[in-house]
This record gives structure tokens, C-alpha cells and sequence, in this order.
């Protein structure tokens, strides 16, 4: 199924510094109906969800990135557009940091290697919380 951003079911932002993982994901979550953009390093997502025009529902952020990594970048994130529901991704042990903002629900966590079927799950799940809450 092909996206033109139309009738979609919501605005992912796909923050990795993988390059292959970023791509795949689009592709996945794409053909989920989702509209998404992708961006390299926290530095990259705060510029591409500053300049749209049409917001984020949500955001799928790696915690361990070059430059700014996820923690830092969901504090800015947060600070731009509170509403915004962001899931947290990581491969290694969370620190004390990450910990604290799962725990408060600020953010969801998925951990690497995940399954499409989990991812879908949780942004669902993400996704229904938030639209349930406004």
C-alpha cells in the first residue's frame, strides 16, 4: 500500500542512527498507513519537527545517537509540543535517566531487537492513549 500522506493514521517521526533500521522502518510503518519522515541524530529530528508544518503524533527515538542523543531530544521535544507521544528505543541497559522517564510515562520504551509486531503494538497502543487523553 502506498502512502501520499493522505487518510493516514497519524505523523511518525523515525529518529535511529542506523541507517538500514531507519529505512526499514519507514517502509513498514508506511505500509501501515502511517505518514513518516526520517531523521539521523537527535540534532536532525529537533530541525525536521521544528520546520513542519503539519505536526508529529509521534516519535520513535533512539536513546543512544550521536550528537543529541534520545533523552536530551525527548526533554526538546516535550518542550516544543508536550502533547507529542514519543517511544523510546535502545539496544543497551537503560540508565537511571531513560528509567525515569518510562517509569513516569513520559515515554514508552522498546527494546532492540523488536519485532513489527511489537512496534505495532506499542505505537498503537501509544497512539490510542493520546488521542483517548485529549
Amino acid at each position: 500500500m502506498m502512502n501520499n500522506g493522505l487518510n493516514s493514521n497519524g505523523r511518525i517521526l523515525i529518529v535511529d542512527d542506523e541507517e538500514e533500521l531507519r529505512r526499514m522502518l519507514k517502509i513498514y510503518l508506511e505500509h501501515l498507513g502511517y505518514d513518516t519522515v526520517v531523521a539521523e541524530d537527535g540534532e536532525n529530528a529537533l530541525e525536521i519537527f521544528k520546520s513542519k508544518k503539519r505536526k508529529f503524533e509521534l516519535v520513535l527515538l533512539d536513546i543512544k545517537m550521536p550528537r543529541i542523543g534520545g533523552k536530551e531530544t525527548t526533554q526538546m521535544l516535550k518542550e516544543i509540543d508536550p502533547d507529542v507521544q514519543i517511544i523510546l528505543t535502545s539496544g543497551y541497559p537503560t540508565d537511571e535517566k531513560s528509567r525515569e522517564l518510562i517509569r513516569s510515562n513520559i515515554v514508552d520504551f522498546l527494546e532492540k531487537p523488536f519485532t513489527l509486531a511489537d512496534l505495532s503494538k506499542v505505537i498503537t497502543s501509544k497512539l490510542h492513549k493520546s488521542s483517548v487523553n485529549a
